[in-house]
């Protein structure tokens, strides 16, 4: 892709779409793929425009210094997982989920993880959340792909 035809497409949420486009091309397709950053949002695209897509949520994702929690929650196998969470109080409470309708964060170097409960949410610090789940978090290792992710 050359630099003077580049333009950024920013995601979308993926309700009420027309079946079979692809955000890049703007053609229908036969086949089509849903890239999906969060619950219901990120884009559509065809099989031609499958690295187009990845570039793109590259730039989104570095650009705004968010990190697609969905991606995050299938590499580390962590869909079906609860963790204890320390709450504000200073009371640690257990059966807290990772929060896939939002993304993980980075704020001055350190990783926000979006955590929920029943109609509770916040966003957690990476290194306090594997302090309290240090048998489920290998702490080094999520540093290590977050990273090699933006840098």
């Amino acid at each position: 892709m050359n630099e003077e035809e580049f333009v950024f497409i920013y995601p979308k949420r993926l309700v009420l779409i027309q079946k079979k486009w692809c955000d890049f091309c703007n053609r229908q397709s036969k086949e089509y793929y849903i890239k999906e950053l969060v619950y219901l949002f990120g884009y559509q695209f065809c099989q031609n425009c499958k690295d187009t897509c990845q570039q793109q949520v590259d730039i989104f994702c570095r650009y705004k210094k968010e990190y697609p929690t969905n991606k995050f929650i299938q590499d580390f196998d962590l869909s079906r997982k609860t963790f204890n969470v320390k709450r504000s109080s200073g009371v640690v409470e257990n059966n807290w989920k990772i929060d896939h309708t939002q993304f993980i964060k980075v704020r001055n170097g350190d990783y926000l993880l979006p955590m929920s409960k029943l109609n509770m949410f916040k966003y957690v610090d990476l290194i306090v959340l594997c302090e309290y789940n240090k048998e489920q978090l290998d702490l080094k290792k999520i540093q290590t792909y977050f990273s090699d992710y933006f840098n």
